[in-house]
């Protein structure tokens, strides 16, 4: 599967997740945001397409990130539209980044608004604690969560 000279070359086991890898019943998933951890672990925050065609963000952790992933057994972040009127079509593309200054590592978040794209900061370094924290910058204004540190 690799072109000569490509700067990508695609694992020989692609895809590594799947529905049927999935602890639940979901339709695809995609998109995932990528970092290693201290341990040395993969963590991807996986875009989940819901039966409905809604999206949601899901954790899987693998040694080698490759295989034996380990699948959060629910939804980690599912839209909260009583909160975030603005997730009502689901939150996608999860982007993660690591920024010096800040220590913990931060991800971005897409959602859908009503005809247009959103971006929703939510710095955290406990994936765990991700359901907590949530900021959103999608109407040109920031919402803060209660729980947000």
């Amino acid at each position: 599967m690799t072109e000569p000279n490509s700067l990508f070359h695609r694992h020989s086991a692609n895809p590594i997740l799947t529905a049927r890898d999935w602890p639940y019943s979901m339709n695809s998933v995609f998109n995932a945001g990528a970092t290693l951890l201290p341990d040395g672990s993969t963590l991807l925050l996986c875009r989940v397409e819901d039966r409905r065609g809604l999206s949601h963000l899901c954790v899987a952790r693998s040694v080698n990130g490759v295989d034996q992933w380990q699948i959060d057994r629910e939804p980690t972040l599912m839209p909260d539209v009583e909160k975030y009127p603005e997730e009502l079509w689901g939150i996608e593309d999860p982007r993660i980044t690591y920024v010096p200054e800040l220590k913990p590592i931060c991800r971005r978040l897409h959602i859908i608004l009503t005809g247009r794209p959103g971006v929703s900061p939510c710095p955290h370094e406990r994936f765990s604690r991700l359901r907590e924290t949530r900021r959103h910058y999608a109407t040109g204004r920031q919402r803060c969560s209660p729980a947000a540190p």
